[in-house]
């Protein structure tokens, strides 16, 4: 939840498998996506207004997967 307008910047700077990142708002509107192939660096920036967003990882190749993400 933000409290203030903000400029977001989600990161996954490392992964054992293939994800797909995706900031959503609070209805499940995709509002930014990053979407790259391969396991490289997945990165959304958004300026978003107050209010309450999700962060989704889809791990894409793999079942399972293990990453670290930084808001």
């Amino acid at each position: 939840t933000l409290l203030g307008a903000a400029r977001v910047v989600i990161q996954v700077p490392s992964m054992e498998g293939d994800v797909n990142l995706y900031l959503e708002n609070a209805s499940g509107d995709v509002l930014a996506s990053s979407v790259r192939p391969y396991r490289r660096r997945e990165m959304v920036v958004a300026d978003l207004a107050a209010g309450k967003y999700f962060v989704r990882i889809d791990g894409r190749a793999a079942s399972s997967t293990v990453y670290n993400f930084n808001i």
